[in-house]
């Protein structure tokens, strides 16, 4: 009897070892899905963050939204860099939801600014609305153009053996970041190219002007 208890407590602890540690690689893998979108795995035929090998790629058609702050460089010589990390938290805080509501997911931050993917033009217009919309009911006091072009691009990862990152390469990136930054030359707040609007049949828009873009040596509609 005094072995079998002795067995039954070592069973015990062990049962009690492998649900710490199976609780633990469940953290671990919603905490590593706020580094790794679940939608990006997707488009990757993956299910785990652990499960990416560097080179892994797939090609799809999708629309790309790049939001920037203007005046940001300005703005932040007169804060002290933890201002900075503070203010851009609740600037984040404030648009990611929104985009994730529409169905779209964060791809980069990269300083003061924002690349979306979205599989559907309609998201990408109706979650750059309701961005605009609820900067102004937040009132953080950012001006933030938004440019939206739909097209074919390589989402994949990207680095060298010991540093992996998620990318999204194509032209379809470039043009969007353009848009983006053609909404101070237009004074809009937000622009769209003409094959986002092809992709969003549903969404009514006004055209604002062909557009010479940098780096394009045709005009983008």
């Amino acid at each position: 009897l005094a072995y079998l208890g002795v067995f039954a407590g070592f069973g015990y602890v062990l049962v009690r070892r492998y649900t710490r540690s199976t609780e633990e690689l469940l953290r671990t893998r919603i905490k590593a899905r706020r580094f790794v979108p679940q939608d990006f795995l997707q488009i990757l035929g993956r299910s785990q963050v652990d499960e990416l090998e560097r080179g892994d790629a797939a090609e799809a058609e999708r629309t790309v939204l790049f939001a920037d702050v203007r005046g940001f460089t300005q703005a932040s010589g007169s804060r002290s860099p933890a201002e900075t990390f503070a203010w851009l938290n609740r600037y984040f805080a404030v648009v990611e939801p929104v985009i994730r509501n529409h169905r779209g997911f964060v791809n980069q931050y990269y300083g003061d600014g924002i690349m979306a993917v979205f599989a559907e033009a309609a998201d990408a217009i109706r979650a750059a609305i309701e961005m605009q919309a609820h900067l102004k009911e937040a009132s953080l006091g950012a001006d933030v153009g938004i440019g939206n072009h739909t097209g074919q691009l390589l989402v994949g990862t990207l680095g060298g053996p010991t540093r992996l990152d998620t990318g999204v390469v194509g032209d379809v990136v470039n043009i969007a970041a353009r848009i983006e930054a053609a909404t101070k030359q237009f004074e809009r707040s937000i622009l769209v190219s003409e094959a986002t609007v092809h992709a969003a049949s549903d969404v009514k828009l006004t055209k604002v002007a062909d557009a010479h873009l940098e780096g394009r040596s045709t005009p983008v509609p």
